[in-house]
């Protein structure tokens, strides 16, 4: 009996006919049918694949490393909590704040995670969530002493917490008479985070709301007997705190949520606030992922992929692509040590995804690279998580 030697392996192929598995020519090779517990070389050969073994008894959930120090993060019984992935002890940094399904990324050196109750941000030190909540309109009456001219002035107050100020409160309008005071009451605060209440009024029968005084949030009262010196108009009126959602990352300064199918976009560099009036973006299925890339966003529906292109919220165009089914949560983003110099288009970070037919890869400029779409098929699953690892990519499919 003869021995046939066997070529190198390049991988699985349950697309194509049994002849034409194996590749003849002077540069022989393979496809196998399926592998189970066997990984490939580069080389072609085979190797058994490193057992597994129960690491904690813990049921750690949505587990996440930084790439900034390090630091592992996950949910434990509704709790976000980090973790040392050695000895498994694990510390609790806010707890019931880690409901459902934890999306987490880096901006400006801080950990930020987005969950079914919110979204929150982890500096090292402590976390906190990222929206400060909208303040109650201030209860405004008169008093007689006081040289205020007579007339109707309107009022309104934010709350200030570490340089970051919230949304404005609805507005209260009062009709003065000559020569009194508006007496305030704030609104009560229960964030202990938050240090200052901005007061914003209004020239005497005016319109445009400007800054008139900062106060301790310890402050519940005011007497406002005479005319300050207003300062700048308001900049968060018609703003509300960032939407949490499915999905979470970030954009030229701005923080993204998707959620059913819409995408939210936060203000620029005011990750905590957004304009629920015009920061939204309506898709035509359900979204499975968000990846921004430099030329625009990938973004993952039901049954294709579609790339949002642009620079501007306002002038993004939505492209739908010809491409095979996405599984939801199987994206992440790939540098270019990953996904090659020639796909990363000059070192850019390149999206990458898992998809009914094998991994596929969207690039800077807005392109699809579907790698494996010839030998794969029948990729099924209600969720999916990838990541890239010592030069390979690695997803687990439920």
């Amino acid at each position: 009996m003869s021995n046939k030697q066997i070529p190198p392996i390049l991988g699985i192929d349950n697309t194509r006919h049994d002849d034409a598995l194996e590749v003849r020519g002077k540069a022989p090779a393979l496809h196998v049918r399926d592998a189970v517990n066997v990984d490939f070389t580069d080389a072609g050969n085979i190797k058994m694949r490193q057992g597994i073994s129960r690491q904690t008894s813990k049921p750690l959930k949505n587990l996440w490393q930084s790439p900034l120090h390090g630091d592992c993060f996950a949910s434990l019984y509704g709790d976000w909590v980090k973790f040392d992935p050695y000895s498994w002890e694990h510390e609790v940094i806010l707890p019931d704040a880690a409901e459902g399904k934890l999306k987490h990324i880096v901006v400006n050196n801080k950990v930020v995670m987005c969950s079914a109750n919110g979204i929150f941000t982890y500096d090292g030190r402590k976390a906190q969530p990222l929206a400060i909540s909208t303040p109650a309109a201030p209860m405004v009456s008169q008093s007689a002493d006081g040289s205020l001219h007579e007339g109707n002035y309107s009022f309104a107050v934010s709350w200030l917490r570490a340089g970051a100020e919230s949304a404005l409160s609805e507005i209260s309008t009062v009709c003065l008479s000559q020569n009194s005071a508006a007496v305030f009451t704030f609104p009560l605060c229960f964030d202990d985070e938050v240090s200052h209440v901005r007061l914003y009024m209004t020239e005497l029968n005016g319109s445009e709301l400007r800054q008139a005084g900062e106060y301790p949030i310890d402050m519940l009262s005011l007497d406002l007997a005479s005319m300050p010196d207003l300062g700048r108009a308001v900049s968060t009126q018609y703003l509300s705190p960032m939407k949490q959602g499915d999905y979470l990352n970030v954009w030229r300064g701005r923080i993204l949520t998707a959620t059913a199918n819409l995408i939210y976009f936060s203000e620029p560099l005011a990750f905590h606030l957004m304009d629920e009036r015009y920061s939204f973006i309506q898709m035509p299925q359900k979204i499975t992922f968000i990846e921004p890339v430099d030329s625009g966003i990938w973004v993952g529906q039901f049954d294709h992929v579609a790339f949002l292109r642009g620079s501007d919220l306002k002038q993004l165009v939505l492209e739908s692509k010809a491409a095979a089914n996405p599984l939801a949560g199987s994206s992440f983003s790939a540098d270019s040590a990953l996904a090659g110099a020639e796909l990363s288009q000059g070192g850019s970070h390149c999206a990458v995804w898992l998809s009914e037919k094998g991994y596929a890869i969207g690039t800077p400029s807005g392109q699809i690279v579907e790698t494996q779409v010839k030998h794969l098929s029948n990729i099924t699953g209600l969720n999916a998580s990838a990541v890239g690892f010592d030069n390979r990519i690695v997803a687990i499919v439920s």
